[in-house]
């Protein structure tokens, strides 16, 4: 008998233990492989978070740098909505319906609506300074063989940009258009030359240099908006401010990211400030801007919620983060 049972031992497992060693052999690796989704599912989801966090953070960077230099922000009042309007917006980037700048009201604290509009806004508007262009005029003399300007006289010209960010609907989603004029030049200072040659050699100068605009900034009144036109000598007044399309641009590709809009989850953060509402296509969407402080040192609150376009539902990525910063600073 007891060799029998050798001979059964040594002949290895029966079809019943086989069975079981299989199952338990099949339930390891169906939670190892489990495990390992998992780990790949998180550490890829903590990659895209990383990566649409930076796409923020690089957005509003670079909407406090060219703030810092704004020499004026628009809000919510006569002036800046007929400014808006004025703006040539190309077809592609036409703004949501419900798209206000925002107002500066009383108060020096940041915080939560009470209706749609009171205060916080969806778009972001300002003239910023770019450079000075020095520009000499006279006429040329041979004197010693050698050409030299005799009698020149040097002019200074500021040179301005209207920077404008807006929502648009591009796909099913939303993205954010940035509007950049073309070079606008200080008005005032052109029509202080006194003499027309000079004047007129100005003109040229800037428009060779592609600055085709001009602006009159005016502490009382609403300001001007020219088109230079140098064959006559003139400022022509315009109806419209032409985009640079060099450097206008959407600052989201839409198949990667878009701005959150009000349908997004509660916990993504957007409507923190304004109140959301569904009229006019929905205000204020995942960017919402605040002022308040003097027109020479504003104080801004930009809070900005993208989406990424390609999450999968229950596993959405979104970065939701705010800038405070205080204008040229």
């Amino acid at each position: 008998m007891s060799g029998k049972r050798m001979g059964r031992q040594e002949a290895g497992l029966g079809t019943s233990e086989m069975a079981v060693a299989c199952t338990v052999m099949a339930v390891f690796f169906v939670l190892v492989s489990h495990m390992m989704t998992s780990t790949y599912s998180t550490a890829e989801h903590g990659t895209q978070a990383s990566r649409i966090d930076a796409c923020n953070r690089k957005i509003l960077d670079q909407m406090q740098s060219e703030v810092s230099a704004a020499v004026e922000i628009f809000q919510q009042d006569d002036i800046g909505v007929e400014l808006f309007e004025i703006l040539q917006k190309p077809e592609q980037a036409v703004p949501i319906e419900f798209t206000s700048l925002s107002r500066v009201l009383g108060g020096r604290v940041f915080g939560r609506e009470l209706r749609s509009g009171a205060r916080t806004g969806n778009a972001l508007m300002f003239a910023k300074w770019e450079r000075t262009k020095k520009i000499e005029c006279g006429e040329l003399s041979d004197e010693g063989g050698e050409q030299d300007r005799k009698d020149t006289t040097r002019y200074e010209i500021d040179v301005y940009r209207l920077i404008c960010y807006y929502l648009v609907p591009v796909g099913e989603g939303l993205n954010l258009s940035r509007f950049v004029s073309e070079g606008l030049a200080d008005a005032t200072q052109i029509e202080a030359i006194e003499l027309a040659e000079d004047q007129l050699e100005v003109m040229r100068k800037l428009v060779g240099d592609k600055v085709t605009g001009a602006w009159r900034r005016d502490v009382v009144a609403p300001p001007d908006w020219f088109v230079i036109n140098p064959s006559r000598g003139t400022m022509d007044s315009v109806e419209f401010i032409a985009q640079d399309p060099q450097q206008a641009k959407f600052m989201l590709d839409p198949k990667v990211y878009a701005i959150a809009s009000n349908d997004a989850d509660e916990s993504f953060g957007v409507g923190e400030f304004g109140v959301k509402t569904s009229q006019q296509g929905g205000f204020p969407h995942g960017f919402e801007v605040q002022m308040m402080g003097p027109p020479s040192e504003r104080e801004l609150l930009l809070h900005l919620t993208l989406v990424s376009a390609s999450s999968r539902a229950g596993s959405e990525v979104y970065s939701n983060l705010r800038r405070q910063f205080v204008q040229g600073k």
